[in-house]
């Protein structure tokens, strides 16, 4: 399907999203009208086509617009492969956080264990939101690299007052679950598990509790 460049721009946003042809939406990320850019971009990642692979990272070679290259990493993470990897890595201290988060979140999708180093250093970024993406990617891909940043995040995290959180996981069960798979290898992660339990009870939110209790027992 041809998109009509004619269109209005609210009616050529609405056919954009409806494109799935990489070919057909690769004319429109670079163009001027962010709604039509956004949308494009967008609907690569809904493309299930690897050809939309290079499309998305002409973007992250060549925009400078926020919102563009958080889409485009929220895309690559769903219709990317390993060799976007070193594009997304370059955005993993990026002053915004959409941008820094989206780059991590991809780059966690696409990964395996040898991007352990790729994971710390962006479990060291300054933001907390940065950092719970970090230790969804360790979590989900870390080697036994990671234990001993883990346990020093975990206890850093539990040593202080920490803000309300809803729903899903949070860093502390990502950090947790995560020792619980190496603590046979390495003494530290059984050590750690079992202080959480002793000593930081009380600074477990209620479904964190709830969840430690289901996974190691009261």
């Amino acid at each position: 399907m041809g998109i009509d460049n004619g269109l209005s721009r609210t009616k050529l946003v609405e056919r954009v999203r409806e494109e799935r042809d990489p070919e057909v939406l690769g004319a429109f990320i670079n163009h001027r009208a962010w709604q039509v850019r956004w949308a494009a971009i967008q609907s690569l990642g809904r493309s299930e086509s690897p050809a939309a692979e290079r499309y998305l990272l002409q973007v992250l070679a060549a925009s400078h617009d926020k919102g563009d290259l958080a889409f485009a990493n929220a895309a690559l993470g769903r219709v990317g492969s390993q060799a976007a990897i070193p594009a997304l890595a370059g955005f993993i201290h990026h002053s915004t956080e959409d941008v820094k988060c989206s780059a991590i979140h991809a780059i966690g999708v696409l990964g395996n264990s040898s991007l352990t180093p790729l994971y710390l250093d962006a479990l060291s970024d300054r933001s907390s939101v940065a950092k719970w993406y970090a230790m969804a990617a360790i979590h989900r891909n870390g080697d036994a690299r990671a234990i001993g940043p883990v346990v020093e995040r975990l206890r850093a995290v539990l040593s202080r007052e920490r803000r309300t959180t809803i729903g899903g996981w949070s860093e502390v069960m990502y950090a947790l679950d995560f020792l619980r798979r190496w603590r046979a290898a390495d003494p530290s992660a059984g050590q750690t598990i079992e202080w959480a339990r002793s000593s930081r009870l009380d600074r477990l939110q209620s479904d964190e509790r709830e969840w430690y209790e289901t996974t190691f027992g009261r």
